[in-house]
């Protein structure tokens, strides 16, 4: 198993969460007031009863719309210094919600931190991960449905709200993809020979791009797209051609790693190799149309197998039904502004129909 992968999933599940671990005191029931938080009469309130022990005070939970829902902080859902405290988020929703939910898309008010992606367990193999994979414990969770959760800072900082629904998809494929192959900057590192691992996304110089009806589109998982010129040089041509504020599609080989697609039904990759390095921020907008000398070579499904090993479960076998509950979390004795409700609802409406996409129907969400 390659290193650099196993460090990633640190990345993932570890780094910016931090665990409140307490000693519970006797519970006491503390009743709230229904506070009508949106200023709308079909909302709903979930079991809304906190717990009272040293860290625990009252909180409220709504249920705004199917699947979205909005919790007011009681005061230990972030720190200062480490943002979002995950384990608290997650122990307050399910001590409310039903465990029903394969993902939890947390959206915060919070600036200052990006987007990020968590494990919470998965049994999966070939994929780059060493697993099994069990971090119910670290977030104090008891529940057996869970597989990971996402995290959308600013819910405030997208002014397009279609703009504002993509960083949840640009991170829930974390759950699966990229762990394979060696990191993009490796040097005397390198084991495997494939350059197509940048931090958890596929290096810029993969292609990853498809195509419907002409339109060409780029991987969420990462990735770029190139022109070869068939004189020894390639030109960069960016990411993808949006329709309508649709931008993404996975790949082939993401959609492989996913569970989604048959190893049979896998079209290679194109890896565009440049005989020197491309800079560290490469695939900015100023760097459509640039030529670099290079070859290629395809990445193959058995490239994959060979990186990861079978994948397990096989396609046969892997879920490709799947649902997601979409929580803001806003701080202590914050109101929701209209705008937020709407990007929530927004989200609860339409990410489903945009995962439906970006997968090519090949998976549902909440049905749909």
């Amino acid at each position: 198993m390659n290193k650099n992968n196993n460090d990633i999933k640190i990345f993932l599940v570890i780094f910016t969460f931090i665990l409140i671990l307490s000693s519970c005191s006797p519970q006491k029931e503390v009743k709230n007031q229904i506070v009508n938080l949106l200023n709308d009469s079909q909302i709903k309130e979930v079991i809304a009863l906190g717990k009272e022990n040293e860290f625990i005070e009252n909180y409220r939970i709504y249920e705004i719309s199917p699947n979205v829902f909005i919790i007011q902080s009681n005061g230990t859902f972030y720190d200062s210094k480490k943002g979002i405290i995950v384990s608290e988020v997650l122990k307050k929703f399910y001590s409310s919600v039903n465990d029903k939910y394969d993902f939890v898309a947390i959206l915060t008010v919070y600036e200052g931190y990006g987007d990020t992606a968590g494990i919470v367990k998965s049994d999966i193999k070939g994929v780059g991960l060493q697993t099994p994979i069990d971090n119910r414990q670290l977030f104090g969770l008891k529940t057996s449905k869970l597989l990971g959760f996402t995290i959308t800072n600013n819910i405030d900082k997208y002014i397009d709200v279609y703009t504002n629904i993509e960083p949840i998809l640009f991170e829930l494929y974390h759950y699966w993809a990229m762990y394979l192959g060696d990191q993009y900057n490796c040097d005397k590192t390198c084991k495997t020979g494939l350059k197509i691992n940048r931090i958890g996304h596929w290096d810029i110089t993969v292609d990853t791009s498809t195509f419907e009806a002409e339109k060409r589109f780029v991987d969420p998982a990462g990735g770029g797209s190139f022109k070869d010129n068939n004189d020894g040089t390639f030109t960069y041509i960016g990411t993808s051609t949006p329709v309508n504020g649709d931008t993404a599609r996975f790949s082939d080989v993401t959609l492989y790693l996913m569970g989604l697609l048959h190893p049979s039904k896998v079209n290679p990759a194109t890896i565009f190799i440049p005989h020197e390095n491309l800079p560290e921020s490469f695939s900015t907008a100023e760097d459509i149309g640039k030529k670099f000398n290079g070859t290629k070579r395809l990445l193959t499904i058995d490239d994959l197998i060979s990186l990861g090993g079978e994948r397990i479960p096989s396609y046969e076998n892997s879920q490709k039904k799947f649902s997601m509950a979409f929580v803001l979390v806003l701080d202590q004795g914050q109101d929701a502004s209209e705008a937020q409700i709407q990007k929530m609802k927004y989200f609860g409406r339409n990410f489903p129909i945009v995962w439906n996409k970006a997968t090519r129907g090949l998976s549902t969400l909440n049905g749909e």
